[in-house]
């Protein structure tokens, strides 16, 4: 059995394999994965869907993150 706390929200996931329930204990932001896994959809489909997902938001934040140095520099010539 593993018991996650996640942001003072505890989650039970005893369905999960041993192997699995580690991995998700030792992943340093499984947040990802347990959308998924509250959802139902299995381990491996929750890691193929959380991996997708983190993979998302850090081109978006790369995006931004160059976007608001665009502004800075364009801020900057004014």
């Amino acid at each position: 059995m593993i018991t996650l706390d996640m942001a003072n929200n505890k989650e039970s996931f005893t369905y999960l394999k041993e192997d699995e329930q580690k991995y998700l204990a030792s992943h340093p932001d499984p947040s990802h994965m347990i959308v998924y896994l509250k959802q139902g959809k299995s381990f491996m489909e929750a890691l193929k869907r959380g991996y997708i997902d983190s993979v998302k938001e850090d081109i978006e934040l790369h995006k931004n993150e160059s976007d608001a140095l665009k502004n800075v520099d364009g801020n900057r010539s004014l």
